[in-house]
């Protein structure tokens, strides 16, 4: 907390610990499981308990209180917990230590995380009893969005509920690290927390965004937030060969409705593409010689969208608007809030579903 000092020790703060906070590229937690073969793309820690467990007692000594729950593989421990801030519900969220292992889907060609096999079917990767949230947080969290109704609801999450990436040409990709997978255990997720409507807020170094989760229907679910980066240097794109269906008036190619690579529904309202597109990068790599990975790296924050996210609710409770700021203005320049951004959540009482303003 070195480098944001001034604003944790003037304001209440909470960590959530991710993948690299122990060390690892990814993380599939499987409730505290060890890694079969410490190898982090196949799934579980990589790293000593003790050493995980030191980490996350580091990071969250601050927190509030974590729920209880039962013991976790290895000893481990969870920091899954709600709070209040004035009259709004908080929940810190994991979907990480308890998601499954990424090789129960059996023989596909990836690369990293993300699954470029033409042939892959999605529908395949939604296997039975595979998990995100796990039995007992969904549980905690199916309590927390019925306390309190009248209270606005935010849920703090690790990553997108969504696989918001496409490849070079446009293709959707399906990505196994993010909180699009498993499908199943992804749309409860999405349906216990939109029986409170809460709103949700994404870290990690992923994609800035804003979407609302569909789970029957695109619209029923709840929106997620993906803040940017503070310094993000590896690049992701939401650049989808056609246009989504049911675009607002003058909204740019990417938003609307789409399914994502898993098939889940996702309505896109804003996205922080890099100024360059992933198809520039890929020809100019191409040209040089260079592998896939060099095509998410761009060290030239002119073309970056790094920054950070607020979420403000109105006094009234019945307005909640995004809004992404850049963590270094360029030139000089008075702040402006990055392209699409704010966005604007409206509803007319505390059972009503969130819905964007014009």
């Amino acid at each position: 907390m070195w480098d944001l000092g001034r604003v944790t020790r003037n304001f209440p703060t909470v960590v959530i610990v991710d993948d690299h906070d122990v060390y690892q590229g990814d993380l599939w937690g499987d409730s505290g499981a060890a890694s079969p073969n410490g190898v982090n793309k196949e799934g579980g820690y990589v790293h000593e308990p003790e050493f995980v467990r030191m980490v996350e007692r580091t990071q969250t000594a601050a927190n509030p209180d974590a729920a209880p729950m039962s013991e976790l593989k290895q000893g481990l421990t969870n920091y899954f917990t709600s709070f209040k801030v004035g009259d709004v519900d908080v929940a810190l969220i994991e979907d990480r230590k308890f998601k499954s292992f990424p090789t129960i889907i059996g023989s596909v060609e990836k690369s990293g995380s993300k699954i470029i096999d033409k042939n892959f079917d999605p529908s395949s990767a939604d296997v039975p009893g595979a998990q995100l949230l796990g039995a007992e947080q969904e549980a905690f969290l199916q309590k927390w969005v019925r306390s309190n109704p009248e209270r606005v609801k935010v849920g703090l999450t690790q990553t997108t509920y969504a696989s918001l990436h496409t490849d070079p040409a446009g293709t959707k990709w399906p990505d196994i690290d993010s909180g699009g997978w498993p499908q199943s255990a992804r749309n409860r997720a999405v349906e216990i927390l939109a029986e409170g409507q809460a709103v949700l807020m994404a870290g990690d170094t992923h994609l800035p965004a804003v979407l609302q989760h569909g789970v029957k229907k695109h619209g029923d679910g709840v929106w997620q937030f993906t803040v940017p980066a503070v310094a993000n240097k590896y690049r992701r794109w939401w650049t989808p060969k056609d246009a989504g269906e049911n675009q607002r008036p003058g909204a740019p190619l990417y938003s609307g409705n789409y399914e994502d690579g898993f098939g889940n529904l996702i309505t896109v309202a804003a996205v922080g593409n890099p100024k360059i597109s992933n198809y520039d990068v890929f020809l100019e790599n191409k040209r040089r010689g260079k592998g896939y990975a060099s095509e998410h790296l761009m060290l030239d924050a002119a073309q970056t969208k790094d920054g950070y996210g607020l979420i403000v609710i109105s006094p009234d409770r019945k307005t909640v608007t995004f809004e992404c700021w850049p963590a270094d203005p360029a030139d000089g320049s008075p702040a402006k809030q990055h392209d699409d951004w704010p966005v604007v959540l409206k509803r007319s009482s505390s059972n009503e579903n969130w819905q964007q303003a014009e």
